[in-house]
């Protein structure tokens, strides 16, 4: 059997076919009806040029590879549900219903027609677009996060065992055995266990993170690239010892130290990694829970000091400069959002942002005022983006909610929200605690007229973040004006977010 160690280099081929996808598919909306009725070659078809589409073919034909030997390891897709495409031997068969055919018993989903049960170029895109909406279970969605969380959970478990193994070299030899053993027995599950997912959390924190975005072989060189036929075996053929004498040829002894020398060259520059994964958004579907929501479950939020805040206002004055450091923030709010790591809300949000999203510090610096790389942390990231696309005056996706939800506010609402965020109130030193659930909501629930516009937006905030109902938790929250309705939520949102940049 071969071991999970052996097919860590195929999450460079998932990542490098999901970047194939992103670019083919663009800003086409994609329904998930039409993802089960698209192929992976049909997708290929609609890249601008035939070098591009050449290439494309090339990645497909690895990331087949990749999936259909890599997905028989995830036993449960989901929690503790069995993965609904591997059938009885434990091969794939992306028809669904364990082997028996027919739909995944999860979601619906199946191969619909004949052909091979394994990925192909003829499987339908749904199969490779990675996409795991809050609040129901896209088993087709999840097959390439779950194979990239398992290769990254095998790399990374290996190269923090190893850097524990500092101490005496049998000290070092037993850390390997334990760590490739722990490996080699994949227990299905989402995350790793819990002493070693404690482990990985402390070290990874400050990994390099890989995406689609990243060059290929800059991924391939951050990742373990071991199997024991092409590298052991001839390493240890030349440190084997055996006496030549009558009878001798039985006892064979092996130069351990050697073995382990030419082995490490293995590991130069490598260390633990994190690999983002960007979902797929599909056409027509709300995203019930935003990124802010999930930032703040990850990473506790905090108020921006006044000086960044200051300097956020004053420093950078153009759109040009606001949207490329909103891009920013947005791509660290994605990383944080969907990491199962303990983040610290003191980790400096500059360093985060070099060491992890590997920005080059010039480019930072460029971007970032010096007064707020100063004084910002990962506990501030919130706010930071909401003061940032307050400054672009509007003109951020958040703000494209469905008509129905765009009435002026009359002059009694206005006053009332204007009290209950001024200075000296209870609401004041809490209006970003607002702004995180309030800019969800817009972004999701409210960007299609679903619901509606003489709702509660009080209530609708409250199923954004159950905090705010809670007045344990947020007796400030009561005092937020009942009478508002879902009719005035963007103007609503707008003089709150005016009212937080100018206090």
């Amino acid at each position: 059997a071969v071991s999970v160690l052996e097919l860590v280099p195929y999450a460079a081929d998932v990542l490098e076919w999901h970047a194939v996808l992103f670019e083919a598919i663009g800003e086409r909306a994609l329904t998930r009806d039409e993802a089960l009725s698209v192929t992976n070659r049909e997708v290929i078809d609609s890249l601008p040029t035939d070098a591009k589409r050449w290439h494309a073919e090339g990645v497909l034909d690895r990331f087949c590879e990749a999936f259909n030997n890599v997905l028989p390891l995830i036993e449960n897709l989901y929690e503790c549900q069995r993965n609904p495409f591997l059938d009885r031997e434990g091969n794939v068969d992306l028809s669904g219903g364990g082997g028996d055919g027919g739909e995944d018993e999860l979601t619906g989903v199946g191969l619909r027609g004949g052909g091979s049960k394994g990925m192909t170029p003829d499987t339908p895109v749904a199969f490779s677009l990675p996409s795991a909406p809050p609040g129901e279970v896209d088993a087709a969605g999840l097959c390439t996060i779950m194979i990239l969380r398992r290769l990254e959970r095998a790399h990374n478990e290996v190269l923090i065992r190893l850097e524990k193994a500092s101490g005496p070299l049998s000290t070092a030899r037993s850390a390997a055995a334990s760590a490739a053993a722990a490996v080699a027995a994949d227990d299905g599950g989402i995350t790793a266990s819990a002493g070693a997912g404690s482990a990985s959390a402390d070290a990874v924190v400050n990994a390099p993170a890989l995406s689609y975005q990243t060059p290929p072989e800059l991924v391939r060189r951050s990742l373990l690239n071991y199997h024991p036929e092409r590298d052991l075996l001839p390493v240890a053929s030349r440190w084997l010892s055996q006496p030549l004498g009558h009878s001798g040829g039985r006892e064979v002894d092996f130069n351990i130290r050697e073995i382990e020398r030419e082995l490490q060259k293995l590991l130069d520059g490598k260390g633990p990694v994190l690999i983002n994964v960007r979902q797929f958004e599909f056409a027509n579907e709300l995203r019930r829970v935003g990124v802010l929501a999930q930032i703040a479950l990850n990473v506790p939020q905090s108020t921006l000091p006044a000086a960044a805040a200051a300097a956020l206002a004053s420093e950078l004055d153009t759109a040009d400069q606001l949207s490329e450091l909103l891009r920013i923030l947005e791509s660290a709010a994605h990383v944080v959002g969907s990491s199962a790591l303990r983040l610290k809300p003191t980790t400096a949000l500059g360093d985060f942002v070099k060491n992890v999203l590997l920005m080059p510090a010039e480019k930072w610096s460029a971007v970032c005022p010096s007064v707020v790389d100063q004084f910002a942390q990962l506990g501030h990231l919130r706010d930071m983006l909401l003061a940032v696309e307050a400054q672009l005056s509007g003109t951020p996706a958040s703000h494209a909610v469905a008509d129905c939800y765009r009435a002026q506010l009359d002059p009694e609402q206005r006053a009332a929200v204007e009290a209950y965020a001024s200075a000296g109130s209870p609401m004041a030193a809490h209006l970003s605690a607002v702004l995180g659930p309030f800019r969800d909501l817009m972004s999701g629930p409210l960007a299609e007229p679903t619901f509606g516009a003489q709702e509660s937006l009080k209530m609708f905030l409250t199923y954004q973040d159950a905090d705010l109902a809670d007045e344990d938790e947020s007796p400030w929250f009561r005092e937020f004006p009942d009478d508002l309705t879902l009719e005035v939520a963007l103007e609503t949102y707008l003089l709150l977010s005016t009212l937080n940049t100018n206090k």
